[in-house]
């Protein structure tokens, strides 16, 4: 479902913010109450009921946000074979799953839901094509920690708009809960490490978990096969190395971070690792747990680059071209110049108007290959809004900037002949900050559209005021 649906930037950002906090060296009590928030605040329900698997195999409510009736339910169980059972028997939309009679999972046994009172629901939908959400409707968010190994369950109610969840909020619901299980999972075995310490030996060479046997000096003495197929190399090429010779980084004991995997092959790989002490009747060893986080990493990189995509034009977007001009400003070195280029179509909304807005689109998209065209390696081209284009570019010389405003200007897509620049550059000490160099190159495009168009005004600012070209 997620890769067919087309989700809003911003509810993009406000997940990802949300996802890099989960299980960040939290027990799990407190990384179920932020899962339940998040669903809350970010995803749009009102209810939430957080099912966990316990140990003997059944799965607990430990967390629900919502009405009284529906807090009440926590401490409640029901057995995995039943809840296996229930999301077997429903509605599947893509990995949730969709119930339109909650009296049949009643019927299954263990959890008996209370709904919200009716007095939560629409008595009637306000635009009169999607349908209400019904007291008896259950959707359900299953967490997996392997083929048919039910780690938890979200289950969701009281939809925020009061209608069926539409495609985008369903989307943003399913790519959540696969990120909140692997957080709750962390969390669970944070909270059971030393349980598991005594059980490292006995189960250390089959454990799916990459796990290695280090000695007092970190090198490492034994690890199982998993630590073998994630690293690339066989025991007897690891036997000895220091861990930094496999992660790439100083690890110290007792500590917790996402390491790059140095492989030989030089596949990109991250791992989640752990270093912890033991004490046992062989004297003090410490054990290396490294779970595999590639896919994980792998989905915040998608994440995080549509976040920062503009979709029509595949430019960045203003909040790149921000956070790109505040890092240059701040290590600008002594010869450089920063520049931003604010680039704004001429008559653009005559075309929107006279060929309608798909020609519009087409025009924007060619603007954006022409740009990209202008500028050298290194400088950033984004999208800021409409018709209106920004970059960020570094050069020594103010001729070489005014050179690619000269180049910008010049450049024109097959139905739209002109544009606008204002340019504002920045030597290094100046102490200016990213929204005045924007402010500044926004008054010369101004000055630019005031003269006619066509053309471009260039600003140097220095520490006190701007001197005007």
């Amino acid at each position: 479902m997620i890769d067919d649906v087309g989700l809003r930037r911003d509810s993009l950002v406000r997940i990802l913010e949300v996802v890099r906090g989960l299980g960040v060296g939290e027990g799990l009590e407190v990384t179920l109450a932020r899962v339940a928030a998040a669903v809350v605040d970010v995803l749009g329900f009102g209810a939430v009921v957080v099912n966990v698997k316990v140990p003997g195999g059944g799965l607990v409510v430990s967390t629900a946000t919502g009405p009284p009736e529906v807090r009440d339910m926590v401490g409640e169980t029901m057995t995995h074979e039943v809840w296996l059972g229930l999301l077997d028997a429903c509605e599947r939309w893509g990995e949730l799953r969709f119930h339109e009679n909650l009296a049949e999972v009643d019927a299954l046994g263990g959890v008996s839901y209370r709904d919200p009172h009716r007095t939560h629901y629409l008595s009637a939908s306000p635009d009169g094509e999607r349908r209400i959400w019904q007291p008896e409707y259950a959707l359900l968010a299953p967490m997996w920690a392997g083929e048919n190994a039910l780690l938890g369950v979200l289950s969701v109610d009281l939809p925020i708009s009061g209608l069926i969840p539409d495609a985008e909020q369903c989307a943003m619901l399913e790519l959540f809960a696969g990120q909140a299980g692997a957080a709750i999972a962390e969390a669970a075995r944070i909270g059971d490490a030393e349980d598991q310490q005594l059980q490292y030996r006995a189960v250390f060479l089959d454990s799916p978990i990459p796990t290695a046997m280090l000695g007092l000096d970190s090198t490492v003495v034994e690890v199982n096969r998993a630590f073998e197929e994630l690293t690339g190399r066989i025991e007897c090429e690891l036997r000895g190395l220091d861990l930094t010779a496999v992660f790439g980084a100083e690890t110290r004991h007792a500590g917790v971070e996402d390491r790059r995997v140095l492989r030989v092959d030089d596949e990109e790989r991250w791992a989640h690792v752990r270093v912890q002490r033991i004490e046992s009747a062989y004297g003090t060893r410490f054990v290396c747990t490294a779970e595999d986080r590639s896919a994980s990493h792998l989905a915040l990189d998608h994440l995080r680059l549509r976040a920062e995509r503009d979709d029509l034009t595949g430019l960045g977007v203003k909040s790149l071209a921000m956070t790109e001009l505040r890092d240059r400003l701040e290590h600008q070195a002594e010869d450089d110049l920063v520049a931003f280029l604010f680039c704004d179509l001429d008559g653009f909304k005559a075309v929107n108007d006279g060929h309608g807005h798909l020609v519009g689109d087409r025009v924007l998209t060619e603007i954006a290959a022409c740009l990209r065209e202008c500028v050298e390696d290194g400088d950033l081209v984004c999208r800021l809004g409409g018709d209106e284009f920004g970059i960020v570019a570094t050069r020594t010389t103010v001729d070489g900037i005014e050179d690619l405003a000269r180049r910008c200007v010049g450049k024109q897509s097959s139905v739209h002949g002109r544009m606008s620049v204002g340019v504002c550059i920045v030597p290094a000490g100046s102490g200016r900050t990213a929204e005045a160099v924007v402010e500044a190159a926004d008054s010369m495009l101004y000055r630019t559209k005031g003269d006619g168009g066509g053309t471009w005004r260039s600003t140097v600012l220095g520490p006190a005021v701007g001197k005007l070209s």
